[in-house]
């Protein structure tokens, strides 16, 4: 799954969004572009735009997006460093097992 500079994630793709794949392309350092968000884990209140992750709203959005890290790639680095030190940070296996535990201590 990693050697991707460039993940997009797109509604209906549920293998990809609802399933860990944005954890993942976030864990590979890939930059990490999701069109017109709708789902919601528990850890992305921690996903900041433009910080360590990108929101497209349309596809000519997308495309905006894309020209503008692309001619900024300095920029799409920084992004993806930003998403892969958060996975590595709230979203490794020790970190996970941590938050279930203490929902399930709190309920």
């Amino acid at each position: 799954r990693c050697g991707y500079k460039y993940r997009l994630f797109l509604n209906g793709d549920c293998c990809h969004v609802s399933h860990g794949g944005l954890k993942w392309a976030l864990a590979c350092g890939s930059l990490a572009i999701w069109v017109q968000p709708i789902w919601v884990l528990h850890w992305y209140h921690l996903l900041e735009e433009k910080t360590n992750f990108l929101i497209a709203r349309s596809p000519e959005d997308l495309r905006e997006t894309l020209q503008y890290y692309q001619a900024r790639p300095g920029c799409a680095h920084s992004v993806a460093q930003k998403g892969h030190q958060l996975a590595q940070k709230y979203l490794s296996e020790r970190a996970v097992l941590c938050y279930w535990a203490t929902m399930l201590r709190s309920y």
